[in-house]
């Protein structure tokens, strides 16, 4: 231990000696490194600013909603693959009380019309009227018979003529501007509600519990209201996917669609539709939240 004290007091002492002046000079580069090092800390970036919700696209609603007879299937499928198509559906009376939309809750084959109504449906009383527009080819009809075809396809034409003069005195609903719950075995790949900033969440529409439910996602629950809409089947969902759906803001009117699809073959893939009443929050909400910020957050 004597022996290597003189050494330790050596390697102290160079140290703690005072560093020459000569040798605090740096050349350009060392003087370039030291200047970054050095500098103070950076002020932290401000708040990137939250995302401004679009406008949203304004659909216009004063078409008259009218009917027409689909032939695009017939070159492939043969003279008997004639429907009926929708268009400006679902619509309002403009004095009656009621509205108007195309039902097929019956899907048929692919070679031959589907079945399809034309519904009336009261608002104060929800009583129907429905106007048959469907023909007498049933189903696995052949394409061989087209002289048949023909007729029923001039027959069908003759019923949307008369049920388009009916609809001469409705006007076009608009959609109301919500989101929807996708159905359980789709592959969505929709927005990630909590991604969003809480003053631009999108009002979402769903089915729970025996009610239809319009919520802000993790936010508030806009509007709640009771509704029998369970189905009993062995292949389909027992509560309906719900939307898209059309009100009238005047009103408080609405109109929905559902199915109760959920993947399998032998489920029927029929659309229902359901006429209810909406409180005016509801409303208020969908205006002050549209679903256009949604497309900033696809994948997300």
């Amino acid at each position: 231990m004597h022996r290597l004290a003189p050494l330790t007091l050596i390697a102290l002492t160079a140290c703690t000696s005072a560093v020459p002046a000569d040798s605090l000079e740096y050349t350009q580069a060392q003087r370039q490194t030291l200047g970054v090092l050095m500098r103070p800390d950076a002020e932290p970036l401000p708040p990137a600013p939250e995302p401004e919700a679009e406008e949203p696209e304004q659909v216009a609603v004063n078409e008259t909603p009218h009917l027409e007879l689909d032939l695009s299937w017939t070159e492939d499928g043969g003279p008997c693959a004639f429907e009926v198509q929708a268009h400006g559906l679902p619509a309002m009376h403009r004095d009656e009380g009621t509205v108007a939309y195309l039902d097929r809750t019956a899907p048929g084959a692919a070679d031959v019309p589907q079945p399809a109504w034309l519904v009336e449906q009261s608002i104060e009383t929800r009583a129907t009227k429905q106007h048959e527009l469907t023909v007498d080819i049933e189903e696995g009809y052949g394409a061989e018979d087209a002289k048949r075809c023909a007729k029923e396809r001039r027959a069908l034409q003759r019923r949307i003529q008369a049920a388009n003069e009916r609809l001469a005195s409705y006007r076009s609903l608009p959609p109301l501007d919500v989101a929807y719950e996708p159905a359980p075995w789709m592959d969505d790949e929709r927005a990630d509600f909590r991604a969003i900033p809480a003053k631009l969440r999108p009002v979402k529409m769903g089915y729970s519990a025996s009610k239809l439910v319009f919520r802000v996602p993790g936010i508030e629950v806009v509007h709640t209201q009771p509704q029998d809409w369970w189905l009993d089947d062995d292949f389909c969902k027992k509560t309906p996917n719900v939307g898209p759906v059309w009100a009238d803001p005047a009103t408080g009117t609405a109109v929905v669609q559902m199915d109760y699809s959920s993947g399998a073959c032998l489920c029927d893939d029929g659309v229902y539709t359901e006429v209810v009443a909406l409180p005016p929050e509801v409303f208020e909400q969908t205006k002050a939240r549209p679903t256009t910020i949604l497309a900033q957050y696809e994948g997300v």
